[in-house]
C-alpha cells in the first residue's frame, strides 16, 4: 500500500458535506449525526437482537445472490470489555459465530454496515467459500490459514468494506434501517447513510498513511491536513494504533444465543 493523497480525504469531506443535515462545519455536523443515531442507553439491551436481525437479513440477501454452501450455520453471542463493536469467529465445518458488544455505544445507522462487513457477504462468506471451494474441492489447505498483518489481510478487509454495497445495495440499506431498526430504537433518522459510509471508508486510508509516517520515524506531533472530519485527532489515533505491538485479540464472550438454520 502506498501513500494516499490528500485528495481522498477532501473527497470524504465533500461526501460528508452533501450527506449530513444542518449547517456549519462538517466535523460538528458529523458528531451531531452520530449522537442522534446512537442507540439510547436505556435501550442498550436491544443491541444483540437488532444486530442479529441485520445479520440474518444480510445473510439471506447474500444467499440469494451467490448461494451459500449447504449446511452453513451461524450462532450469535455478546461480549464485554473489548475495544471493538462486533467480531466474527469462524469455527470450521461451515460454522460461524458473531458476537456484538453490549457495553459500547452502537450507532444504529451502522447496523447493516457492520453486519455486512463482519458477516455477509464480508469476512464470514470469504472464509466459508474458501473452505468449501478451495480447501475442500481443490485441496488448497494453505487457503485456510491466515495471519495478521499480511497482504492477504489487506485484500480481506477490502472485500469486507465492499460488502456494504452488495447486501443490501444502494438506498435499500437506508430503507431497511428505517423499517426494521430505527422505530424500535426510538431514532428519528436523517442524512444520507450511503454517502456517509462511503466517506468513512475513504478515511480508512489514514491508517495507511499513519503506518508510513511511523515507518519514517516522524514525530507524533507531525501535522496532517485537517480538511477531513476528525482532523489531527484521527491521525494521532491511527498512528497510536500502529505503535502497539500485535498480541492477538482477547475474546471474552458472555453469552451464546440462537443457532440459525441454513435456509433463509
Amino acid at each position: 500500500m502506498g501513500w494516499v493523497a490528500e485528495e481522498a480525504f477532501e473527497e470524504a469531506e465533500d461526501l460528508f458535506d452533501r450527506a449530513l443535515p444542518g449547517w456549519g462545519g462538517v466535523r460538528e455536523r458529523l458528531i451531531g449525526w452520530k449522537t442522534r443515531h446512537e442507540l439510547p442507553r436505556g435501550k442498550a439491551d436491544l443491541s444483540p437482537a437488532l444486530f442479529e436481525r441485520a445479520t440474518l437479513e444480510a445473510r439471506c440477501r447474500t444467499d440469494d445472490l451467490i448461494g451459500l454452501p449447504e449446511g452453513e450455520e451461524i450462532t450469535f453471542g455478546t461480549l464485554t470489555g473489548e475495544p471493538f463493536l462486533a467480531l466474527a469467529e469462524y469455527r470450521g465445518g461451515l460454522r460461524s459465530r458473531v458476537v456484538v458488544s453490549t457495553d459500547r455505544p452502537f450507532n444504529m445507522a451502522d447496523l447493516l454496515y457492520v453486519a455486512c462487513h463482519e458477516g455477509y457477504p464480508g469476512h464470514l462468506v470469504e472464509i466459508v467459500l474458501k473452505e468449501k471451494r478451495l480447501g475442500g474441492e481443490k485441496s488448497y489447505a494453505e487457503e485456510l490459514v491466515s495471519f495478521l498483518p499480511t497482504p492477504r489481510f489487506v485484500v480481506s478487509e477490502g472485500l469486507a468494506l465492499w460488502a456494504r454495497e452488495v447486501a443490501p445495495p444502494g438506498t435499500e440499506q437506508q430503507t431497511w434501517l428505517e423499517e426494521n431498526a430505527y422505530p424500535e430504537a426510538g431514532i428519528e433518522p436523517d442524512g444520507d447513510v450511503g454517502k456517509i459510509h462511503a466517506a468513512k471508508d475513504l478515511l480508512w486510508a489514514a491508517q495507511c498513511n499513519a503506518a508510513l509516517m511511523l515507518g519514517e520515524g516522524r514525530p507524533e506531533e507531525t501535522k496532517w491536513s485537517s480538511t477531513y472530519p476528525g482532523g489531527h485527532s484521527w491521525t494521532r489515533e491511527r498512528r497510536a494504533g500502529r505503535c502497539r505491538p500485535y498480541g492477538g485479540r482477547s475474546r471474552r464472550p458472555t453469552s451464546s444465543a440462537t443457532t440459525t438454520a441454513a435456509s433463509c
